[in-house]
């Protein structure tokens, strides 16, 4: 059928951090700890907003999540910030978190909160948050 966009938009923050201007939101399609950016765009480093827009013709599954690249090196590194759309509002990474998108689909108010990372252990990324520090399967898919 014809090519449709999904939108999603909403707003990065940081608490205690300025974003900086290598800050991305994205669409993660991934079933395993491996990111895959479906679609990516950039923060704006000012007001945090986002939108995302990728282009479907099917019902598609996804987490939507930000980081900001402190130090520019492309790769999840300690003191960088990371967060994701935490849609149970539970405060916790889960499968929950992940929903489906249709063509046509315009999803606002789709927050995110950075949290520091203060490791990196394989595929796993150690959050620094409010509740203590979790554990987030992530990885990018180099």
């Amino acid at each position: 059928g014809p090519v449709t966009g999904v939108t999603v938009s909403g707003t990065v923050t940081w608490p205690g951090h300025t974003l900086s201007n290598r800050c991305y939101a994205f669409m993660d399609t991934s079933h395993t700890e491996y990111i895959v950016i479906a679609a990516i765009t950039q923060v704006d480093p000012q007001t945090g907003n986002y939108t995302i827009t990728w282009e479907i013709d099917e019902p598609k599954e996804i987490f939507v999540e930000a980081w900001d690249d402190v130090d520019g090196n492309g790769e999840f590194s300690v003191g960088d910030g990371f967060g994701w759309w935490d849609k149970d509002n539970d405060g916790q990474w889960d499968w929950d978190d992940m929903f489906t998108v249709n063509p046509g689909d315009v999803i606002t108010g789709a927050d995110i909160e950075l949290f520091e990372i203060t490791g990196v252990k394989g595929n796993k990324l150690l959050l620094n948050t409010p509740y203590g520090v979790i554990t987030v399967p992530k990885a990018l898919n180099k």
